[in-house]
């Protein structure tokens, strides 16, 4: 997650996102999945609990507008926010690792390594790190007063969020995010995903690779030693290619949609809450952006 939202979420209490710090085991059993898809492209990968996910897959406009509304803030006490009010494109597919490695041409090129950025995408919009006085100022986490000045709740952030947030209800203490974690695990320990992992692990010992499941193959420890490169391309092709021939991504997305519309279900009165409190805040953001 960006530096920005980071801060925030840290010191933040008006986003509400805190609640829910564990889920209790779930005794109904595997849901049912009507069908499998065949994923080919980590565009397609959209799931259930991707609406409620408004700060992973739609930042951009609510990112500038708290730091519109912070930096202002942060001026009244003296002080100043160094993050430059423009954002960059968001051009990353957030679910694009969320099944391992499934691009042909990523792994042909780089492996399991992610592709290199340009260089200073995003520092060069940054004027600086903020200072330790600065940060605190921001996420509320220094003195109560400054410069003669109560520090609002939350800091700066939080103040530009509860302004943001004006018009719609008060978050619920759910944290979607969260639930949607909880649910990919479940989903890992689905017996269909776990039949499909052992026909992947079959594929792959048949081309003289020896894994239990796609994630000790991402996570093998010689890839972080660059004199196996070619042996971490071979390993990463041999995975992409053994994943499309069994399904794997397909199989793991449909039971982990089944997961989170049961989930969605089970919470539907607080997501219903805080979607209207995201709608709210997009709304608000969009208008501060524009100088409304």
């Amino acid at each position: 997650m960006r530096r920005t939202i980071g801060l925030i979420l840290a010191g933040t209490a008006a986003l509400a996102l805190l609640g829910c710090e564990g889920q209790a085991a779930d005794d109904r059993g595997e849901p049912e999945v009507a069908s499998i898809p065949t994923i080919r492209d980590a565009s397609e990968l959209v799931l259930p609990f991707d609406p409620y996910l408004v700060f992973v897959t739609s930042w951009q406009v609510p990112d500038r507008a708290i730091n519109m509304l912070g930096r202002q803030c942060m001026q009244r006490f003296g002080l100043d926010w160094p993050v430059i009010e423009g954002v960059p494109p968001n051009e990353t597919v957030i679910h694009a690792r969320r099944y391992g490695l499934f691009d042909p041409v990523h792994a042909t090129a780089y492996g399991y390594h992610p592709a290199p950025k340009p260089d200073g995408e995003w520092q060069a919009r940054q004027e600086r790190d903020p200072t330790p006085e600065e940060a605190a100022l921001w996420a509320g986490e220094g003195e109560s007063q400054l410069a003669g000045q109560a520090v609002p709740p939350g800091g700066c952030a939080g103040e530009a969020m509860r302004t943001l947030s004006a018009g719609g209800p008060e978050a619920p203490m759910i944290n979607p995010e969260q639930l949607a974690n909880a649910d990919h695990k479940r989903a890992e320990q689905d017996s269909r995903v776990q039949a499909v992992f052992g026909r992947w692990s079959t594929c792959m010992r048949d081309r003289g690779f020896h894994y239990t499941t796609p994630m000790d193959a991402l996570n093998d420890p010689r890839w972080h030693d660059e004199a196996v490169r070619t042996a971490e391309l071979e390993t990463a092709k041999a995975d992409v290619a053994c994943k499309q021939e069994t399904n794997v991504v397909g199989t793991f997305f449909a039971v982990e949609s089944a997961y989170q519309r049961r989930t969605i279900e089970d919470n539907a009165q607080q997501l219903n809450e805080l979607q209207k409190h995201y709608d709210a805040l997009l709304r608000n953001a969009a208008k501060v952006v524009s100088g409304q």
